[in-house]
């Protein structure tokens, strides 16, 4: 998480000084902006990600900042919803004046804020959101400082069909962009060596029940199931998964890396073991 932090504050400096503007800074604090859901069903994902930016800005203000000026951020919660960030990031060059603005977590509400930068000519930085069209798009003011599904796709599926030998894929997914467009990106990969989709189920952010969507899984010949979510959410999955004693008869993927975190393995204990990503 940090890496992609530093990475996405790398490519705010790399914006700024390619403006003729910036190229020598007035002596003030240079006001950054970032949405990220700090409340709301992916909390945990979005502190866990707003975390990573105070600590790069602070390590980054103690060698001096950025020509000698200090960063000051500006915070604002999207809780997960679209037209939350949309409202965050309109405050934020409205009346905040700030010069980038890094976020979102999820790919629903980064794509919900493209406009928004487009029309106030300011760059907007995500280092976490996957769906591809967030790039596909042509809109100059959004860069992105992590790979995309698709990228992570490639790698990822010929692994789990060749060496792991999982050719019968069951996808359970939030129900978002980033879900969507995962679940879309993954299986033209695997499609392309043979194998197949057997089962697709989207979740609602937030849901607590996901027996049904297991029970039903339970039913196919999957040998692999391939998970994308947030943190919260996909302890859940695997919980609800391991008590309806399926077992090991899947390979558990979580290819964009949604559970690998401290608060997942608390929340899934034993559960977690085998999980790969």
């Amino acid at each position: 998480m940090k890496r992609n932090v530093l990475v996405a504050l790398s490519l705010v400096f790399a914006v700024l000084f390619a403006a003729p503007a910036f190229a020598e800074l007035p002596k003030a604090p240079v006001r950054i902006g970032v949405v990220l859901p700090t409340s709301g069903a992916i909390a945990y994902d979005g502190n866990l990600a707003l975390n990573g930016v105070k600590m790069a800005v602070e390590e980054i203000n103690k060698a001096g900042g950025i020509q000698g000026n200090e960063i000051q951020l500006f915070v604002e919660d999207s809780a997960g919803i679209p037209a939350t960030a949309v409202a965050a990031m309109e405050k934020l060059v409205g009346m905040e004046k700030v010069v980038a603005v890094i976020g979102d977590f999820g790919s629903s509400c980064t794509l919900a804020m493209m406009d928004v930068a487009q029309r106030a000519k300011v760059p907007l930085i995500t280092p976490v959101s996957l769906a591809p069209k967030i790039t596909e798009m042509g809109n100059i003011w959004m860069f992105r400082g992590c790979d995309n599904s698709a990228m992570i796709a490639s790698a990822f599926t010929k692994w789990a069909v060749q060496e792991k030998k999982a050719d019968k894929w069951a996808y359970i997914a939030i129900n978002t962009d980033y879900g969507r467009g995962s679940v879309e990106a993954f299986n033209a990969e695997l499609e392309k060596l043979g194998g197949k989709a057997v089962f697709t189920e989207y979740f609602n952010q937030g849901e607590t029940d996901y027996y049904p969507i297991v029970t039903k899984l339970s039913a196919t010949d999957a040998n692999g199931l391939c998970l994308f979510g947030e943190t919260v959410d996909l302890s859940r999955v695997v919980a609800q998964y391991h008590e309806m004693g399926i077992g090991d008869r899947m390979l558990i993927m979580d290819p964009t890396s949604g559970t690998f975190n401290e608060k997942f393995i608390e929340l899934t204990g034993e559960n977690a073991e085998g999980i790969v990503g």
